[in-house]
Order: C-alpha cells, then structure tokens, then sequence
C-alpha cells in the first residue's frame, strides 16, 4: 500500500512537472493555440479601456502624448503588461497591453486598440508582423522598412535623423516626425512634431501601423 502512495506521488509530481514544462516552452515558441488564448485574454483586459477612446482624426493625433494611465506589468512565465497614451489633456488615445514571451531576444505579442482600429503586431528580432482590424497583413523590418506580407514591396519606413527624431513615410511621403525622447520640460511631453495635412484613409492607417508599433516596442 505504502509503495503504490509513493508510485502515485511520484507519478502526480511527474505529470506536474511535464506541465510547467509545457508552460515553458509554450512561453519561448508561442503556436498558434497559445497566440489565440493570449490574443482572447488581452481583448479582455482592455475592453474596458478601449470604450472612452478618442477618435484619431489629425487634429487629435497631433495632441499625442507620451504619458500613459492605466499602466500595469506582471511577470509570471511570461511578462505582461499594459497601458492607455493620453493626449496632451489628458484624454484615453491609444489602449495596448503585451505578453514579452521568454527569451534572450524579441518575442512578443502586442494587441494595440485605437478607436476605430485595431492592431495586432507578433514581435521579433528582425521584424514584426502587423494584422490590421483583422486583415492587413504588414511587416516592419528591424531597419525600419514597412512592407507587404512578401516584404518585397516598401509601403513606408521611420527614418532616423540626428538629435532625438524619426522621420516616417508612406511612400516618398513624410507624413510625420516623432520623439524619440520625450522633452523633459513639458509635463504633457507630446509624440509628433509634425503631422502632414490631407493625409489619405490608407496613409494614415500606415502611419499609424508603424506608430503604434514603435510606441509599443517591448525592448
């Protein structure tokens, strides 16, 4: 009787083990399953953040700041975290939360909600892959290029200039310039520097692939 306990435990803390395991690996190379699960469970945290978000149209988008409310971060087998940019006045703008995946370089899913967008952005080293509303299927490159799902044709790149800006095209276009590093003497430090006017329904929806993409860039 004592032997077959033993046996039992010994199998209970075997099956266990396998399962924290799972939960590891799960955590480094996220499949398809782990990526849903996680995509569902971020929906949810932000549900509630999303409903008072202001609409992006260009005189909102210019107010962009660089400060954030409704920030959390926990870490268990995977790092979570999340947050709501504010404007200038402090109004709800852009809502995101993360999982950082383990592992030395980039692995991380990001779901990103604006008003009336959605994105999706599957982080790694070299690039990362961006669903818009479900659909798009974008790729910004590590050197700054957004592409089509083949990579083969450029839709736009952020460029780096001297000082503390990027400068970011659709296209030829520059449809803005952002901050880099936030200025320090504002309490309400903003994001752009400029916005181009008349900007298309699809250039803006490109900006703001690889806006929401740089804001939220786990590293």
């Amino acid at each position: 009787m004592g032997t077959a306990i033993v046996l039992l435990g010994t199998i209970a803390a075997g099956m266990a083990g396998t399962a924290a395991l799972y939960r590891v690996v799960q955590n480094f190379q996220p499949g398809k399953q782990k990526i849903k699960r996680d995509y569902e469970a971020m929906s949810e945290e932000i549900r509630d953040m999303e409903k008072d978000l202001v609409p992006l149209k260009s005189e909102e988008l210019e107010l962009l700041s660089t400060n954030q409310t409704d920030t959390s971060r926990k870490k268990r087998l995977a790092v979570k975290a999340k947050g709501v940019f504010t404007s200038i006045y402090q109004e709800p703008m852009i809502a995101w939360a993360s999982r950082n995946y383990l592992g030395g370089d980039k692995n991380a899913l990001v779901l990103v909600k604006t008003a009336r967008h959605e994105f999706l952005l599957r982080v790694r080293k070299k690039q990362t892959d961006i669903s818009v509303d479900s659909k798009t299927g974008l790729i910004l490159h590590a050197d700054g290029r957004l592409t089509n799902p083949r990579g083969k044709k450029v839709l736009g790149y952020i460029r780096s200039l001297e000082g503390n800006t990027r400068s970011i095209y659709v296209d030829r276009r520059e449809v803005a310039s952002i901050q880099v590093i936030p200025e320090t003497s504002s309490p309400q430090p903003r994001v752009f520097n400029f916005i181009a006017e008349n900007m298309s329904a699809n250039e803006k929806m490109l900006l703001l692939a690889m806006l929401v993409t740089y804001l939220t860039d786990p590293e």
